[in-house]
């Protein structure tokens, strides 16, 4: 293709109606830009591949025999794009007005800025995403409570605070996410370390590595409607796992060989916890700890 365009890539597993609304709203998102669709379909046994191809034949579709993740399906969407710009958005997104072109123009106006993603809001009105930072050792350590919140307050760690529209940060929600392919190429693949949950973090840290900058851009709109992938495919027990086999992942790219050895040791030994506290009580939740301290052992026996 010439001149400016952007391919977008859609990996979909079962969720054709969400996908059609999808494929319907990008042409009003990409206005004046030229665009290419392309849908990778693993493995899915809803129809979604036959309703694509019905009411949107000009979508390039790839179809797998099997369900290869989130990773796996954006680099063979990836290979088979022709465009300098490239649009990770999963199947549950609706795209706003003029949202990819307003993505695409903030790209071109700094030659540093590889990455960028839209303020993402939910059905119910609320905004989902935020410009992150990094998961850090203290948050690795303290987790999700009342005194890592207080931390973070106090030294600024997980969001960036600043009232632009426009902010630089590590890395933006997973849901949509628009890259320089130049900045792609540099970096080899889209990340496929993980089958899903945790690419975005791979995939900023990543692109920051070789030089680019990352960016939150809020003039640019999206509504989500959430893990709805996942919610088919896996139970909260299975998803909890799933989660924790990607944070081990993350981290272990992220923090410093010894942070990472330290945030393992503690992270085990509080599950080991949990799972004798679930079966003293008889939980049934007792089976997914044991799992996650099998995962934490073999994790410690392939550094």
């Amino acid at each position: 293709m010439q001149g400016d365009c952007i391919s977008i890539i859609i990996v979909n597993w079962n969720t054709k109606d969400f996908l059609l609304k999808l494929i319907g709203s990008i042409k009003d998102a990409a206005g004046s830009l030229c665009y290419e669709t392309i849908v990778v379909d693993n493995a899915s046994s809803d129809g979604s591949i036959e309703a694509v191809r019905k009411e949107f034949p000009s979508v390039y579709i790839i179809e797998n025999q099997e369900n290869i993740g989130f990773g796996g399906g954006n680099n063979l969407g990836l290979k088979e794009s022709n465009c300098n710009f490239v649009a990770f958005v999963n199947p549950d997104v609706i795209l706003g007005p003029l949202s990819l072109e307003i993505l695409v123009n903030f790209l071109k106006s700094s030659s540093l800025a590889g990455l960028v993603g839209p303020k993402i809001i939910l059905p119910d009105g609320l905004i989902q995403s935020e410009p992150c930072k990094f998961p850090s050792p203290l948050s690795g350590f303290l987790g999700k409570t009342q005194v890592r919140r207080i931390l973070n307050q106090i030294l600024g760690k997980d969001k960036i605070s600043n009232s632009s529209s426009i902010r630089k940060c590590d890395y933006i929600h997973g849901s949509c996410m628009v890259a320089k392919r130049e900045a792609l190429e540099k970096i080899g693949v889209f990340p496929n370390d993980t089958f899903m949950y945790g690419e975005e973090i791979l995939l900023g840290y990543r692109i920051k590595n070789i030089g680019y900058f990352v960016y939150y851009n809020t003039r640019s709109e999206i509504l989500h409607f959430d893990d709805a992938p996942s919610d088919q495919k896996w139970t909260q027990g299975e998803k909890f796992l799933e989660k924790k086999k990607s944070e081990i992942i993350v981290n272990r790219e992220i923090f410093h060989f010894i942070f990472f050895a330290v945030w393992l040791m503690i992270n085990m030994l509080s599950t080991i916890a949990r799972f004798i506290a679930c079966k003293i009580t008889k939980n049934a939740k007792h089976k997914y700890y044991r799992a996650l301290i099998g995962i934490y052992i073999k994790t410690i026996f392939t550094f």
